[in-house]
């Protein structure tokens, strides 16, 4: 009886964010970035359970914070998410539920943490001390498995290391960027730190990623800094102008990427019309004479119209709730690669609408300093498949959640006698 009224009393007290601390759960993050990493080394699939552990300990952990979860506007979105997969669900037969298993966890397991993280009173993830471990982690998975995948004969040129695709790589690679200490570390080590993501992006030569981290950095170096409207927008507009002048006046196989991206511009340019048309396009020929990188973007383009097609040309229910999570692959053999369209195919408008809400208020609450990674992975996510990679989005989620909740301080330590709170914004220091 005593011990129970010391859970309930536990339970109504002041959350403290000064008592919180983020060690264990970079400790379970490293635990399951280990796990795959062992998977990888014996060509075993363990990532599921990594991810399994992960969310075990996580929640064994953080489960009296949940039930402190405030029924708001974002939780609301969060359990409506949650419900709209089952919509369609209910209409799976069993080939296609075995199918999708994996993709419905992966979604569930997502929302959930992003509703566990908005209960926790987190601190910015950049000024936790032992972030430096999960850094070194994933570091350390990167650089492993690209020389596992030398020594194995692996002949693309681009790197994937122990992962499904070199895109994959590219966001894995994302993640050092969230666990770089902004705030304490020094110019050196930030420095480092990027030229590192820029390193392994270069390994997996992936557009979209490059594209999103150009993105990412400008809006870092024009907004997260205080300059005037008038002086932003012309910076912005000169480096954008600058960026297509040396794009355009680069002379051909000086740079392998440069001529990549201009090839594909070409086959795109050249078979624009057909996809419109909704003809079918021989991509074995244009392989021939092109390569496969030159054809990706074609590729992506001709999956888009495919799904959008069949999309708006569905029963009104499937356009409000989707085919359901998992069926991309099911129907067209592939995912979408671009993940907006994706959610809306397998959640439909209702489903497209909640989730982009979910991110735009955590976005929306962050700091502006801290905002430029997530426009870099927003960007990423319009040309690949990113939403199912559970590692880099729910560190992703809790990231932003972190650099915008407004920290609750239980003052009575202050000896004041009653039990006040400061908010702290913007994510200052405290």
């Amino acid at each position: 009886m005593i011990n129970t009224t010391l859970e309930k009393d536990a339970l109504q007290q002041p959350i403290s964010s000064q008592d919180f601390k983020w060690d264990s759960i970079l400790y379970y993050y490293t635990i399951y970035i280990c796990i795959i990493l062992v998977g990888g080394l014996i060509e075993v699939q363990t990532t599921i359970y990594g991810a399994a552990l992960f969310l075990i300990l996580l929640y064994s952990r953080y489960w009296r914070y949940l039930m402190r979860t405030k029924l708001n506007f974002l939780t609301y979105c969060i359990f409506l998410c949650l419900l709209i997969p089952f919509i369609p669900l209910m209409s799976y037969d069993e080939k296609t539920l075995i199918s999708s298993l994996q993709e419905l966890i992966k979604y569930f397991a997502l929302h959930t943490v992003i509703l566990l993280g908005s209960s926790l009173p987190l601190t910015p993830l950049g000024r936790a001390k032992k972030t430096w471990i999960l850094y070194f982690t994933i570091l350390s998975f990167l650089v492993i498995g690209c020389f596992w995948s030398i020594t194995h004969g692996y002949k693309d040129p681009r790197m994937k290391g122990f992962l499904p695709n070199p895109n994959t790589f590219a966001l894995t690679a994302m993640m050092l960027l969230l666990l770089n200490n902004s705030e304490s570390s020094g110019s050196f080590t930030k420095r480092a730190s990027h030229i590192i993501v820029i390193t392994l992006l270069f390994l997996s030569r992936t557009s979209g990623a490059f594209i999103g981290y150009l993105a990412g950095f400008l809006h870092l170096n024009l907004f997260a800094k205080k300059r005037n409207l008038i002086t932003t927008i012309f910076i912005l507009f000169v480096s954008i102008s600058l960026t297509i002048a040396l794009f355009s006046a680069i002379p051909k196989d000086e740079f392998k990427a440069v001529d990549t991206t201009k090839d594909k511009i070409e086959v795109i340019e050249k078979n624009y019309n057909r996809i419109l048309s909704g003809k079918e396009i021989n991509f074995y020929s244009i392989i021939e004479r092109q390569g496969v990188d030159n054809t990706s973007g074609l590729w992506r383009l001709y999956q888009w119209h495919r799904i959008l097609n069949l999309f708006f040309h569905s029963s009104f229910g499937k356009i409000m709730f989707g085919y359901g999570i998992g069926t991309t692959d099911i129907i067209f053999k592939l995912k979408a690669h671009n993940d907006y369209i994706r959610v809306l195919f397998e959640t439909g408008i209702v489903g497209l609408i909640l989730n982009l809400i979910i991110w735009i208020v955590l976005y929306r609450r962050m700091a502006m300093q801290y905002r430029w990674i997530v426009i870099m992975i927003a960007l990423f996510c319009f040309t690949e498949n990113n939403y199912d990679h559970f590692p880099a989005m729910s560190l992703l989620a809790l990231y932003m959640i972190s650099a915008g909740k407004q920290n609750i301080i239980d003052k009575t330590r202050l000896g004041n006698g009653d039990v006040k709170r400061r908010q702290v914004k913007d994510g200052a220091p405290l």
